[in-house]
């Protein structure tokens, strides 16, 4: 991640060794989040879209969330918005899943091509 951001801030003053890398898992939103954390004070200057701002010493920047799910639990929440679960795919001892979902049409809710859209 630290290279990524070097990378992206490349025509900017932005000093890589200045920052660590932390991570935590938060039990309230049950994700595991990473954050930049500041060495030092930082003044720092984008100069292709002529911005700036001030990173203080341990003040944190979330760069990435990654999200656990259950897989059942999953397929229940999203039938709410009409998505049924198509396929599942996991390993043998199930610790990754990779889940397929396709909306699901209510009856009454496709027009015919040739139908109006002012009449129903």
């Amino acid at each position: 991640m630290c290279s990524i951001i070097s990378i992206d801030c490349s025509h900017g003053n932005f000093a890589r060794d200045n920052m660590r890398y932390y991570s935590r898992y938060n039990p309230e939103w049950q994700r595991i989040e990473m954050y930049a954390v500041a060495r030092a004070r930082q003044d720092i200057r984008f100069a292709d879209i002529d911005a700036a701002f001030q990173w203080q010493k341990d003040e944190k920047i979330l760069v990435e969330i990654s999200r656990k799910f259950d897989p059942l639990r999953l397929q229940e929440q999203l039938r709410f918005f009409d998505l049924g679960a198509v396929e599942h795919f996991t390993d043998p001892r199930e610790w990754f899943s990779v889940l397929l979902f396709k909306k699901k049409v209510k009856a009454g809710r496709i027009r015919a091509a040739a139908e109006p859209w002012g009449k129903s």
